[in-house]
Formats: structure tokens, C-alpha cells, sequence
């Protein structure tokens, strides 16, 4: 007579082959640690009463075969899994199938917990829970998160939640029957400053003449003023208005004058009248204090106004600019700036009837400045020449004849010190 259980065994078996395919593995306590891997939580499809070493585990229907064979599995020394045999006796005592039971129990979650347990942040703000599942090494630690009202907070499978709008919910995380909240609120979106107050000055004229030119007029000075927007599209300031300045020595000049030596400053000044009052996106909003008006001062524009070094002699790029040597020539420099200024000239072979002689005219600020003549022989600006200021000048100098003479154009190397 045969059994129920067989005959159920049997059942079992050819419900299985027709299902679903199955792969044969000759367990080792290495193989079942693998599957124990795959499958967590897996069940025991079929017993072995009978003396039948063939199992099926699966999660949800058969998915793999396992012949355990004649493995021995009580050694202290076997580990599979968190299942240490050693712990549960003589196991040559148990059946195949109280061995893989133990193997695949699963371990339960015994807590959950949140990173937060309130959080507060403003409409429109995302921010992420991070949710800890106990023990490490729990069968399912798949988190499921909800919110009590998703028309103020919602929450993804992630754990982000956004704030919609204003109010206050509980953040839920669920794993395995077990879960933790986080008390959010969500408070009005403060009106910040999308842009700026802001004014600034620009010109694209010389920053460098010489006396006696035009000052720039005010028309050549372009302003830049933004009045500013809140971050719901207010504006800051209500208007503006502006004025411009140029200075000397902190004393004011005119636009378009005649200038004189020194350094001239331009500088503006932007007056801002009070804005409307900025809103924020509660329901019903929220007014804030206005902006109250005021006067922010521009960046400022130097222009520097010197006197040209004069030198009687051709230029330094070298061109032929006609044999009229007695003109001086100006050189603009920056001399209000702490620099070692070096001019490179060609002079013709006579200038006034004396052989390789020049002139050079220095304004006052120049203490020192030493010439040295370019050597044919070394190729070299190395032989030094002596300048002698000339007799009832203030500051314009001679080269003496008593070095180097030469045929033809003579170049110089000219060092000027502050």
C-alpha cells in the first residue's frame, strides 16, 4: 500500500517538473551558503522521510535541487550562513530537512530607525530620510515610507521628502513590521534677494593724459543700476536716481575741464527710494517689512594727468619720422605708479651742430635716471653716459660728447626712477 505522503511526494514532484525548470547542485556547506544568499527565506518544498536526499527550495515556487549526498555536517568547524551545527548537536541525528530549515530561517527585523526625528524646512525644499534597519543582517530590509498628508509632504521610496506647503505630518518608515516617524514642518518660503540692489560706473576712455588735455565729460561715464527683485518677483527699491563726481585731492572739478597734473577720481552715488513690501507663500501670505530706501556708493574710475617725458630723438619702433631732431618728443608714462620705466631711443648723428649730443626734459617726480649707449663691439647697452643739466633749465638735460663716437644713428637705453 503506498503511502499518502508519497503519493503527495509524487504530486509534488511532477508539479514541480512541469513549472518550472530546476538546476541539480551537490550541496557543500560552501553551495548551501550560496543559495542561502539567493534565496533568503526560502521554503522546503518536499520532506525526506522516505530517505530521499533531494530537496527544493525556492522563495516563492521551486527553484533550485539540492542533493545533499553524504556531506557530514556536524563539524564544529562547518559555518553556513549564521547556522553553526556545532550549536545544535549530533545533526547526523536530524533529518535533511530540519538541517536546511535551521540553514533558512529567516531573521526577523527587530527595529527601525530614522537619521531625524523632526525635521523643519520651507515650501518648496527637499531633504532625505535615511532609515536603519536592525539587525544587519535581517531577511527582508526592504523600507516602505509613507506621509499622513501628502498634500503638505511627500515622501519617495527613497526616503525624499518635498515640502508643498505650510503645515506639519509624520514621516513613516515600515520594514518588516517594524517602523520609526520624523515629525516634519514646513514653514513659509522667506522672500530673499534673487538680485541685488546694485550700481557701478564704467569708461572706456584713457586711463592716462597728459596735461592740458580734456578731463572726460559726464556723457562718456556709463552707470549700471539694478533696483533688485525679491524671490517672489518684488522689487526691492522703487526707483533710483544717481549722480556722478570727479575729484582731485578729494576736491570736486568740472567734467570736460583743462587738466593739470595729478590723479583724478570718478566716483557716483545712486539713491534708492523705498520698494513695495515682499510677500511669502502662505496662505494667506505673509507681508514683510519694505525695503526703506537708501544711498549705495558706485565703484570708482581713475584717470591719471602727467607730463610727458620730452625726448629729442626718433621713436623706439624704429621708424624714419623725418630728420627735424630739434623737436622734443613726448613719451607718457605712469609715473604716479612705483616703476622702473625703461625708453629705448635712435638719435640721428648731429643735433644743433654738436656731434651725438641730446636732450632730455624730465618732470619733477623723476629724482634719478641713468643713460648708457649701445656698444657695437659687445652689443651691449653698456657704456654709461653723462647727462649735464643744462644751464638755466630746471629739468632738461644734455649728453656730453666724450664717449663713443660714432657714425651715423645712436641708440640709448633710458632709466627712469621715482
Amino acid at each position: 500500500m503506498v503511502s499518502h505522503s508519497s503519493l503527495f511526494h509524487k504530486y509534488i514532484m511532477a508539479k514541480i517538473d512541469k513549472i518550472t525548470p530546476v538546476e541539480f547542485i551537490e550541496t557543500t556547506s560552501t553551495k548551501l551558503t550560496g543559495v542561502q544568499e539567493e534565496h533568503p527565506g526560502a521554503f522546503i518544498h518536499v520532506n525526506d522521510e522516505n530517505g530521499d536526499d533531494t530537496l527544493y527550495i525556492g522563495e516563492d515556487q521551486v527553484t533550485d535541487k539540492l542533493n545533499v549526498g553524504n556531506e557530514d555536517l556536524s563539524g564544529t568547524t562547518i559555518q553556513v550562513g549564521n547556522f553553526n551545527p556545532g550549536t545544535y548537536g549530533a545533526l547526523k541525528n536530524m533529518t535533511v530537512s530540519e538541517i536546511i530549515r535551521e540553514i533558512f530561517r529567516p531573521v526577523s527585523v527587530s527595529s527601525v530607525s530614522l537619521n531625524k526625528t523632526s525635521h523643519t524646512f520651507e515650501v518648496g525644499n527637499n531633504y532625505t530620510l535615511i532609515a536603519t534597519v536592525s539587525p544587519s543582517n535581517a531577511t527582508n530590509k526592504t523600507v516602505s515610507w509613507s506621509s499622513d498628508d501628502t498634500t503638505i509632504v511627500t515622501v519617495n521610496g527613497s526616503g525624499r521628502i518635498t515640502a508643498k506647503k505650510v503645515g506639519s505630518v509624520t514621516i513613516t518608515a515600515r520594514a518588516g513590521g517594524k517602523g520609526a516617524t520624523c515629525q516634519v514642518t514646513v514653514i513659509p518660503t522667506v522672500p530673499t534677494h534673487q538680485t541685488e540692489i546694485s550700481a557701478s560706473i564704467s569708461y572706456t576712455g584713457p586711463g592716462l593724459i597728459t596735461v592740458g588735455e580734456i578731463l572726460p565729460t559726464e556723457s562718456l561715464i556709463t552707470t549700471s543700476i539694478s533696483d533688485g527683485m525679491w524671490s517672489d518677483g518684488t522689487p526691492i527699491a522703487g526707483g533710483h536716481s544717481s549722480l556722478l563726481e570727479i575729484s582731485k585731492d578729494n576736491v570736486p572739478v568740472e567734467f570736460g575741464s583743462i587738466s593739470e597734473e595729478g590723479i583724478y577720481t570718478i566716483s557716483g552715488m545712486v539713491t534708492f527710494t523705498e520698494g513695495e513690501k515682499p510677500k511669502d507663500n502662505d496662505n494667506p501670505p505673509t507681508e514683510y517689512d519694505a525695503y526703506p530706501g537708501g544711498t549705495i556708493n558706485t565703484n570708482t574710475i581713475t584717470i591719471k594727468v602727467v607730463n610727458p617725458v620730452q625726448i629729442n630723438g626718433y621713436y623706439t619702433d624704429g621708424e624714419d619720422d623725418g630728420y627735424d631732431v630739434t623737436v622734443m618728443r613726448d613719451y607718457v608714462i605712469d609715473y604716479f605708479s612705483d616703476t622702473l620705466y625703461t625708453l629705448y631711443i635712435t638719435i640721428p648723428s648731429e643735433i644743433d651742430g654738436t656731434y651725438d649730443k641730446f636732450k632730455i626734459y624730465l618732470p619733477g617726480i623723476f629724482r634719478t635716471f641713468e643713460v648708457k649707449q649701445f656698444n657695437d663691439m659687445s652689443g651691449k647697452y653698456d657704456t654709461d653716459i653723462q647727462m649735464v643739466l643744462l644751464e638755466g633749465e630746471e629739468s632738461k638735460y644734455v649728453r656730453t660728447n666724450d664717449v663713443l663716437d660714432t657714425q651715423g644713428l645712436t641708440k640709448y637705453e633710458i632709466k627712469l626712477k621715482k
